[in-house]
């Protein structure tokens, strides 16, 4: 499976970050028609535990195990909570559930403005777009105990033609010690990998923005990005 993009400009910035700074790096040179290979999962997941929270070392999953946005009144916290059933919950089954429940709560809207909406704030207007979405899922798991991050790529349907570009695409993933991350798709209700293309992932949505920033130029300038999706086997 390839990932083929085209771009008329000639150069692009490129930097690097660590949990305290960020840092400019060199300008690179942009190839037309670049291919570019991914990795695109399948449905079936390893054995998992039973219990919940997952338990694992929390040093290796840093700062995906903490919450990223306050929740004084512990809205979002109660919220998630209350997924879980009285007896022992299985793992993957509450997850699935909260996953449902925020489908049922929160309907896709298009949006095109830079950013993305609190989780409480997606919660109260009960629309966002895929990313608005998959915020409150990241956060709800987080109050539960488990590491939880960002992902944005192609969203690739197998049943539009050959040649008919992918959807850029946001979702989140859940780690658990025996299976690895799990992909949750909060706007289609799926679980699982297949048909998601990862490309990059984070913490946080701002982390991953496909497309951030500005451009200075001639107001005849024309910037053009084409991106063309394919898929195959190994």
């Amino acid at each position: 499976m390839a990932a083929r993009s085209g771009c008329r400009a000639k150069r692009v910035g490129s930097g690097w970050f660590d949990d305290n700074e960020s840092r400019p790096g060199p300008l690179m040179p942009l190839r037309p028609r670049t291919g570019a290979g991914f990795l695109c999962g399948s449905e079936t997941h390893p054995p998992m535990a039973d219990g919940r929270p997952a338990m694992f070392n929390s040093s290796v999953m840093c700062r995906q195990l903490q919450p990223q946005h306050a929740d004084d009144e512990g809205r979002l916290g109660n919220w998630t909570r209350g997924f879980v059933a009285g007896a022992p919950t299985d793992t993957l089954s509450l997850l699935k559930d909260i996953n449902a429940g925020i489908c049922d709560a929160i309907s896709y809207r298009l949006r095109d403005e830079e950013g993305t909406q609190l989780p409480l704030e997606t919660l109260a207007m009960a629309s966002g777009s895929c990313r608005d979405i998959a915020a409150p899922f990241i956060e709800g798991v987080r109050h539960l105990g488990f590491g939880a991050r960002a992902v944005s790529g192609y969203l690739f349907d197998p049943d539009a033609g050959v040649h008919d570009p992918g959807s850029t695409h946001a979702w989140a993933e859940v780690y658990l010690p025996t299976a690895g991350w799990i992909a949750f798709d909060l706007t289609h209700r799926r679980v699982g990998s297949s048909n998601l293309i990862a490309v990059a992932v984070g913490r946080c949505n701002s982390q991953i923005m496909p497309i951030r920033g500005g451009f200075t130029g001639a107001s005849d300038d024309f910037l053009d990005i084409d991106v063309r999706v394919s898929v195959g086997p190994l």
